[in-house]
């Protein structure tokens, strides 16, 4: 498991899978956030983010994640949040960030929540 953020794109049919490994923080955000807001100016505006290799994520992180939420919204898309380990999933909890993003237990579960009518986004 790497110190950095390690990202990955890939599509699935009308899904970006934005694939997350190591530490969404201070170092990782511009990245990610880069990742997620040029996903959506490609016209990628359905996300589902795999946090499955996710061990940590700060603010920063949040923040970034965030910015991605909320321009996948404005281009009339979302984001789902896929496979958050143990840690990752706290911090998405304890800050309420649940309550902002689809949660899927992994990658089809997540893309299905998104791609539901009544998706939530």
């Amino acid at each position: 498991m790497t110190e950095r953020l390690e990202i990955a794109l890939r599509d699935d049919g009308p899904l970006r899978i934005v694939t997350l490994e190591g530490r969404a923080d201070a170092l990782g955000a511009p990245g990610l956030e880069a990742a997620l807001l040029g996903s959506v100016r490609d016209g990628r505006t359905r996300i589902v983010v795999d946090c499955a290799r996710l061990v940590y994520v700060s603010s920063s992180g949040l923040r970034a994640l965030l910015a991605g939420l909320k321009a996948a919204r404005g281009a009339g898309g979302g984001c789902a949040l896929a496979a958050l380990a143990d840690e990752p999933k706290r911090v998405i909890t304890t800050t309420g960030f649940d309550r902002l993003f689809l949660l899927g237990d992994d990658v089809p579960g997540a893309s299905a929540l998104l791609l539901s009518p009544g998706d939530g986004t």
